[in-house]
């Protein structure tokens, strides 16, 4: 195990591998996920799995909607990740094996028979089928990828408390809190209002 990196050195480490200045909106968004990602690597229970890494990469993206050079935004979560001891390919890969779960169970009947079958399994299994691993530690980071997930299953139809019931069925399935994963998610989403604010009144000034 790589020895523990404070907050103040991961910070250095990814100013150093991103050296370019990132606008003032962003720049808070990129410190939470610093200060997010040093705590969880060096909770000794935790490890990156495919919730997880299907939380951070859409939130990450959909956080710095708008930044400018747009091909910047995975430098950035890619610097922020070495900073934090995280394998960036690693994340990336179990996103796409995330996704492809969902493409082979294109819906929510589907994906939950598909949850089920893989937390029945045995533990060897489970670390090859289970979008969360057994007894992992939780982050707030999973309940934002449950939510980004269950969107694109359920159709565009869907309102808001079809997608969160989605959620919910989903965390007593794989043992999360219900709890937890409803005041996350409530927070993310408005989080999210709150930066699509700052957008338009950001463009509003800079035409004005």
């Amino acid at each position: 195990m790589d020895e523990r990196k404070t907050i103040s050195e991961s910070k250095g480490l990814f100013h150093k591998e991103f050296p370019f200045v990132i606008p003032s909106l962003y720049r808070r968004v990129v410190d939470e996920y610093l200060v997010e990602l040093n705590l969880l690597r060096n909770q000794k229970y935790f490890a990156e799995d495919r919730l997880f890494s299907y939380g951070l990469i859409k939130s990450f993206e959909r956080f710095m909607t708008g930044y400018q050079p747009k091909n910047h935004v995975s430098k950035i979560l890619k610097s922020l990740c070495n900073s934090c001891d995280f394998d960036y390919t690693v994340i990336t890969n179990k996103l796409k094996e995330l996704e492809s779960i969902k493409e082979a169970n294109a819906s929510q009947e589907l994906l939950i028979s598909y949850i089920k079958e893989s937390n029945t399994s045995n533990s060897s299994d489970q670390e090859t089928t289970a979008i969360f691993k057994p007894n992992n530690y939780y982050s707030r980071i999973h309940a934002i990828g449950l939510y980004e997930f269950v969107s694109t299953v359920l159709t565009s139809k869907s309102n808001e408390k079809e997608i969160q019931d989605g959620c919910i069925e989903i965390s007593n399935l794989v043992g999360t809190s219900e709890v937890k994963i409803r005041k996350d998610i409530d927070l993310y989403i408005n989080n999210i209002k709150k930066l699509n604010e700052s957008i338009k009144l950001l463009k509003l000034i800079n035409k004005s």
